[in-house]
């Protein structure tokens, strides 16, 4: 069955099993997020960690297979509920882990703060604004931790401007849509490429300080941040 997200123009349809069979073999997750956050946990320490846009699970379920402490607090937040469905029943039944279906453009009331929280790649679903990024830190605990995982678009931004002059100006402005292959499920979909310096500005905004910058490049050349 597929999971319908309807946050950008037009539904787009992930089956589950497709996305958790490419997060497998992505090098960006494994070589890349996993061992960042597990760097991170380690030496904070945390009681509680949250993935803010959890999709089919993968990312959790291999922190904990790689080495996180099961007495860690688990919650998976997602706004498509058969993501949400399908990392639920890959999740270790000896993980404490809570399920959380929830869109971000809507304040999260009555959901708990956890110590640590990671956002990978989600903010290429949506463009981020200042309601969002205030959204997902009601998510942490006051000196908690957000990782974000991002990639830089600025490629994508120049091939795409190459047949439509406006995603350039749009995303001078702060980002733009760019229709491309999902890598995954190799369907056409439309993904929002965020500025990385203006996601920075909105989570300053949100109370939040920038204590770190990492960046990661992949095989292909392609240049991610954290």
């Amino acid at each position: 069955s597929a999971s319908e997200l309807t946050l950008n123009d037009g539904p787009i349809e992930r089956p589950p099993d497709l996305w958790d069979q490419g997060c497998a073999t992505d090098e960006i997750r494994n070589d890349f997020v996993i061992p960042a956050i597990l760097d991170v946990a380690s030496t904070i320490g945390p009681s509680s960690i949250i993935d803010i846009g959890c999709g089919s699970g993968y990312v959790a379920r291999e922190i904990v297979a790689r080495g996180a402490a099961n007495e860690i607090h688990w919650r998976l937040l997602d706004y498509a509920g058969e993501m949400l469905s399908f990392a639920r029943m890959r999740v270790s039944s000896a993980a404490r882990t809570e399920f959380f279906l929830h869109d971000l453009r809507y304040e999260p009331r009555d959901l708990p703060k956890s110590q640590l929280g990671f956002v990978a790649y989600t903010f290429l679903d949506f463009p981020l604004d200042d309601v969002i990024a205030h959204n997902i830190a009601s998510l942490i605990a006051t000196g908690g931790t957000l990782l974000i995982f991002m990639p830089d678009v600025l490629e994508d931004v120049i091939e795409a401007a190459a047949q439509d002059p406006t995603v350039l100006h749009n995303y001078r402005s702060g980002h733009c849509s760019i229709e491309k292959t999902d890598k995954f499920t190799f369907k056409n979909v439309l993904f929002e490429a965020n500025r990385v310096e203006n996601t920075i500005q909105r989570f300053l905004r949100a109370y939040f300080t920038l204590t770190d910058l990492k960046n990661f490049r992949s095989k292909r050349g392609k240049l991610h941040y954290m």
